[in-house]
């Protein structure tokens, strides 16, 4: 009959993954309960970003072993603005990395309104303190066993 189709709670006891360990870190973000605007929280939520997004960053003795030094870093709050500094090397692009913390922390912190960057020039990509310097010698990966 038709109660064969009917999912039973009991039967999916135990197989569910704790939120905690699943899902975007977005999700994961948004599971936890909201804190207030603060620089103890603002620090808190920016070091949760680190661990969620944790391969961007250069915050494992692995990542750091490949050059990935990056780190974002709390520089002042201004009413509903904070604003953070990018330093070290990403694996990914600055923009992206600026863009995925700033959803993370606005989701932890919903009086934030904007997560800004000190200075423009730290979404630079192509500075040697900040990003992927290639020079011609770094592009012989397609010359290997010739």
């Amino acid at each position: 009959g038709r109660s064969s189709y009917v999912l039973r709670p009991r039967a999916l006891r135990g197989r569910l993954t704790p939120l905690a360990q699943s899902g975007t870190p977005l999700d994961q973000a948004k599971a936890l309960p909201p804190m207030d605007l603060n620089e103890d929280n603002v620090n808190r939520a920016l070091e949760e970003a680190k661990d969620m997004l944790g391969t961007i960053f250069g915050n494992s003795a692995e990542n750091r072993n490949i050059g990935i030094t990056g780190d974002v870093e709390l520089v002042d709050i201004d009413g509903p603005f904070i604003t953070v500094r990018l330093v070290g090397r990403f694996w990914h692009k600055r923009v992206d990395v600026l863009a995925r913390v700033q959803n993370y922390v606005l989701t932890r912190i919903p009086e934030a309104i904007e997560l800004q960057i000190e200075d423009p020039s730290q979404l630079d990509d192509t500075s040697v303190e900040g990003g992927y310097k290639i020079s011609k010698e770094d592009g012989s990966a397609g010359k290997a066993g010739r």
